[in-house]
């Protein structure tokens, strides 16, 4: 299966932020986004033509995080750099 790592929708990683001793870090995660899968609103839902999307409890914001060997159906190639 194509991974996400080469997919064209795997997106930045995201960085844990901490404060330790009055001195902010930012760690790394391995955790990145995918561009591909979108937060829907519950009441959105009817309206969704995409295959997948994520949703939380609370409505205002879901994200789905992968680390670079998930593999996805929906996945694309990157464009040659």
């Amino acid at each position: 299966m194509d991974k996400c790592k080469d997919c064209k929708f795997f997106g930045e990683e995201l960085l844990s932020e901490n404060w330790d001793n009055d001195e902010f870090t930012e760690t790394s995660t391995g955790f990145h986004t995918c561009d591909r899968i979108k937060h829907c609103a519950y009441y959105d839902l009817y309206k969704i033509s995409d295959e997948a999307c994520v949703q939380d409890g609370s409505g205002y914001f879901a994200a789905l995080r992968v680390k670079d060997d998930f593999g996805c159906v929906m996945f694309e190639k990157k464009d040659a750099e």
